[in-house]
């Protein structure tokens, strides 16, 4: 009897394996080649992660010139999550239609070797001329044998006879490029092709944290209409239809647009443009904080809110630190959008060492806890409420600094 019973719960077992089920415990128990097949599944949707990166914040660290460059100093740190380098439309796409992926991907394989992460700005427009005061500090070159360069839009677009341009016109400060007319139909469809098949290649990649946005205002990529080539394409701008009547200081073009205007409503058809195509990698844009009502500011602060864009701004002055953070901490908590530095450039620049040396910090500390705030230190109250912070290779040697920043950045 026993025999049987034995033999009858073998055979039981036995069957039971061959199925590649069991039960123990009255939980379901899987065989080997079903553990492994969920064990891949689990990988491809939950990808291991470094326990830095991935969380929907960090620090990314960028090269000169926004160049696809991991740095050594970047591979074994354990608080700096990857880099941000640009993506620039004319470099992928030299013939309308073939597509220079190969650039992104050794890019993104090389960082994911180091369990690190990518993030991209979008550069669709650039050649940036110089403003008055810009020049004025010793930046940029003006004059008639200055010859502008717009290195972001592929030449093949101009070669569209239906595609409408800007530029291409000798100035004081120097011979302009040709600029995208950005409400034009027929220049958005060409972008628009591009953006598709970016996201049919890399939305939803998990080595890529967000890509913010770019070639119009709030990317600061578009030719400098605050105070470079503004003041010199007004005429075109016009006969492309864009109303400039009452602008006496046409250095001072899109400060007056309203959020009714022409570009805003073109730079709201863009943004829209990128969500359409990217579904899952998170989107990011630069604005200016503003409550002027029917402002174009304040046009695409709200447009932006509305689709939880993260906001990455460019850098905070001495001046408006403490009012940043508390925009910043209203766009996170109210809005639900992420947050944080595109750069850090002017904030705890204290000439003063023996001042710092009392604080014990260094220029750079300084500078990120006065971007980030402490709700626990009146000096620098309140918090951001920071995700993001990008700034140049060399922050991360101070690894006091750093390590307190990745602390403080919030989810």
């Amino acid at each position: 009897m026993r025999k049987v019973i034995f033999l009858s719960g073998f055979i039981l077992v036995l069957t039971l394996l061959l199925c590649g089920e069991a039960t123990v415990n009255g939980k379901e128990e899987l065989s080997k080649e079903d553990l492994s097949a969920k064990a891949a599944k689990s990988r491809a949707t939950n990808p291991p992660r470094d326990g830095r990166a991935g969380l929907g914040k960090g620090i990314f660290v960028t090269a000169r010139g926004n160049r696809m460059v991991v740095a050594d100093e970047l591979k074994n740190n354990p608080y700096a999550t990857g880099v941000q380098a640009g993506v620039v439309w004319a470099q992928l796409e030299l013939i309308k239609g073939k597509y220079a992926w190969e650039r992104i991907e050794s890019f993104l394989a090389e960082l994911d070797k180091y369990g690190k992460k990518g993030a991209f700005k979008f550069v669709s427009a650039a050649g940036k001329v110089m403003s008055d005061s810009q020049l004025a500090r010793g930046k940029g070159r003006a004059g008639p044998d200055v010859v502008r360069k717009n290195f972001g839009t592929p030449e093949w677009l101009w070669k569209d006879p239906n595609v409408k341009r800007l530029g291409g016109i000798s100035t004081p400060k120097g011979k302009l490029p040709y600029y995208p007319v950005y409400w034009d139909p027929a220049y958005q469809k060409h972008l628009e092709e591009f953006i598709a098949a970016f996201a049919r290649r890399f939305d939803g990649d998990r080595r890529i944290e967000y890509i913010r946005m770019g070639g119009w205002q709030i990317g600061t990529n578009e030719p400098s209409f605050y105070g470079g080539a503004g003041e010199f394409i007004v005429e075109q701008l016009a006969e492309h239809g864009m109303n400039t009547r009452g602008f006496k200081d046409k250095r001072k073009l899109l400060r007056g647009l309203s959020s009714k205007s022409l570009y805003a409503r073109a730079v709201k058809d863009l943004i829209d443009i990128w969500y359409k195509h990217f579904r899952k990698t998170r989107l990011a844009a630069t604005i200016h904080f503003s409550k002027q009502e029917g402002s174009f500011e304040e046009a695409m602060m709200k447009h932006c809110f509305s689709k939880k864009t993260a906001i990455l701004n460019t850098g905070l002055n001495e001046k408006d630190k403490s009012d940043i953070r508390k925009e910043y901490r209203e766009a996170h908590d109210k809005y639900g959008c992420k947050v944080g530095w595109g750069g850090i450039t002017h904030i705890g620049q204290f000439s003063d060492e023996a001042e710092l040396a009392k604080r014990g910090r260094t220029v750079k500390y300084e500078a990120i806890l006065q971007g980030i705030g402490d709700d626990d230190n009146p000096d620098y109250a309140p918090a951001s409420k920071v995700s993001y912070l990008v700034f140049g290779t060399n922050f991360l040697e101070d690894k006091e600094a750093v390590k307190w920043a990745f602390e403080h950045l919030c989810q």
